[in-house]
């Protein structure tokens, strides 16, 4: 924040005040839907359990809820933080597809993009007989409609050396199903929102949304220099589609109330300026602060403490060490 005020007093940021467009958002009524999801997990000796929950809220003249929550042990006990990562990501977009064809607009709280660029490592050290024999569960994850891990259903089919990781490949491919699914069900919908992005696109090093937020404290839309994308990565299944879609991702930044704060957003077309009001005054009808009301409901509904896990292990009769008993010694 130093460095910003010092920017504001030398008004070194005024120079990018053409970037940024002032613009009194009216209203306009739509189809509006949104989606988050969240996980959380505890570790005992030989289990770990997890809960993970997704929410995707629409409204059309008054809110409809659909949510949806899983509860069960993680098998094999390895790469945690990953597989875990990836079952969330897997169950909220099962559960947006349930509602994204009732819509006109369906915001996501973060990037696609960034979904699609995030390493994956699950299922190292396969060859490729081995992740050949992973890919025959493929069809049974195509298709299946639920909201539901598919690939955890699947696993114990899963036979022979490297079985672990198999099992880890598989969640991968379905993870991958998912997003391909929602993308094709999303396109031309799909809103990505963030509050805090750190995209730099200005020589000054900045995230992009703290020199809009120094040059303007009107409502409208401003857009910084973009940088050529490119998918420094090779997918096991869906690589021409993925590789396809990626120059069309489109950002631009947006207030949608004088001096609320910036917003990053993300679509999957080339578009217009005109058709950047039209969607910000749509946005703007279901928002309250200067953010989409429905992505913070959304957001409420899925969380999930450690009071609500340990309540959960209770009520399934989970009492095993976690092996951080001696530390109350």
């Amino acid at each position: 924040m130093d460095r910003i005020r010092a920017l504001r007093g030398k008004k070194e940021l005024e120079k990018y005040r053409h970037c940024w467009v002032d613009m009194d958002l009216s209203e306009k009524n739509a189809k509006i839907g949104a989606e988050d999801g969240s996980i959380n997990h505890k570790k005992y000796k030989s289990i770990v359990l997890y809960v993970v929950n997704a929410s995707a809220p629409t409204y059309n003249g008054k809110i409809c809820e659909s949510k949806f929550s899983d509860i069960d042990i993680l098998y094999p006990y390895r790469e945690i933080k990953d597989r875990l990562d990836i079952y969330r990501t897997i169950f909220e977009f099962k559960a947006s597809l349930k509602v994204i064809d009732k819509v006109d607009i369906f915001l996501v709280d973060g990037s696609i993009y960034s979904d699609l660029v995030t390493p994956r490592n699950l299922g190292a050290g396969l060859d490729e007989k081995e992740q050949r024999e992973v890919r025959e569960f493929l069809p049974d994850i195509e298709e299946s409609n639920a909201v539901e891990i598919v690939s955890k259903r699947l696993a114990p089919n899963i036979k022979g050396p490297n079985r672990f990781n198999k099992i880890a490949f598989l969640e991968y491919l379905e993870y991958l199903s998912t997003l391909k699914r929602f993308i094709e069900k999303g396109e031309n919908k799909v809103v990505g929102v963030s509050k805090t992005a750190s995209t730099s696109s200005f020589v000054e090093g900045i995230p992009d949304i703290a020199v809009f937020d120094e040059i303007s404290t009107e409502a409208g839309y401003g857009f910084a220099a973009e940088k050529t994308k490119m998918l420094q990565k090779r997918f096991p299944i869906y690589r021409e589609f993925f590789n396809s879609y990626v120059p069309f991702f489109k950002y631009f930044y947006a207030r949608l109330e004088k001096n609320k704060g910036v917003l990053m957003m993300e679509v999957w077309e080339d578009i217009k300026e005109k058709e950047i009001v039209n969607l910000l005054c749509k946005i703007r009808s279901i928002s309250v602060d200067g953010y989409p009301y429905l992505l913070r409901k959304a957001h409420k509904d899925v969380v999930i403490s450690n009071r609500d896990i340990e309540r959960f292990a209770v009520s399934l009769g989970i009492t095993g060490l976690t092996g951080r008993e001696a530390l109350a010694w």
